[in-house]
């Protein structure tokens, strides 16, 4: 699964206008502007036939309806193959960007740098491309790659309580289908989309050297899991899953 991050910021242009531009860091699953995520999370599943079957696929497209927030995709491998980056780009990105200007971020990857791709999707109101393209360098997606910095470690760390959570120890259960990998990254992405995250999320900003003041920020287990939590119960008179 890949995700993706992006922000606001000012970027100078000729010398002395300022203008706007939104900047996207592009690495797993996850979309985020301006400390937000955007709508939707792009999930990349694998399947030996690189497609899914009919049976699956109609039970994912209900899922996908059901959820909203959720566009669910596969390969062979479980990555994005070109042809599933530029439907990345389709159903992600462009319904945020539109034709305003922007910067991409991206790997150094063939399948995700063609900037004749791009400068065909997004265009402003007279015809101009409205994309900049730019390629992390070859070994320094630990120092600029948002997501991999801090956003994503609070992802994972959401899935891990899912998997370790008490009602799942004891029922033996593992949430290793593709209905629970769908139904866990809605829930992760519809909780980190509110606003008590947007600090936690600008943070690796700070952390990359792109701003130069910190955001101080709650992250994931001081907000929904924290010591305390294991003396709170839900309405079932079980131990809650998270604060409420």
């Amino acid at each position: 699964m890949r995700d993706l991050k992006t922000w606001k910021a000012e970027i100078k242009k000729g010398g002395s206008a300022m203008e706007k531009f939104h900047i996207i860091n592009k690495n797993k699953q996850y979309a985020i502007a301006a400390g937000e995520l955007l709508l939707k999370v792009f999930l990349c599943m694998q399947e030996v036939q690189r497609n899914f079957g009919p049976r699956v696929h109609t039970a994912i497209q209900k899922l996908m309806r059901k959820y909203g927030n959720v566009f669910v995709t596969a390969s062979k491998s479980g990555k994005l193959t070109k042809n599933l980056f530029n439907t990345f780009v389709k159903e992600i990105i462009k319904p945020y960007c539109r034709n305003n200007d922007f910067l991409l971020i991206l790997d150094l990857w063939d399948g995700e740098t063609d900037t004749v791709h791009f400068n065909s999707i997004f265009t402003d109101d007279d015809g101009n491309s409205s994309s900049m393209i730019e390629i992390i360098p070859p070994h320094c997606t630990p120092y600029c790659q948002l997501c991999d910095i801090y956003f994503f470690h609070q992802v994972k760390n959401f899935n891990k309580k899912f998997h370790n959570s008490q009602e799942i120890v004891q029922r033996r259960k593992e949430l290793s289908t593709q209905e629970d990998a769908i139904k866990i990254h809605s829930i992760i992405h519809h909780q980190l989309s509110s606003p008590v995250f947007t600090p936690m999320i600008k943070y690796a900003q700070f952390s990359s050297k792109f701003i130069p003041e910190r955001n101080y920020f709650h992250n994931v287990n001081q907000i929904y899991f924290p010591p305390d939590i294991k003396k709170s119960y839900c309405g079932c008179n079980k131990n809650s899953f998270t604060m409420q």
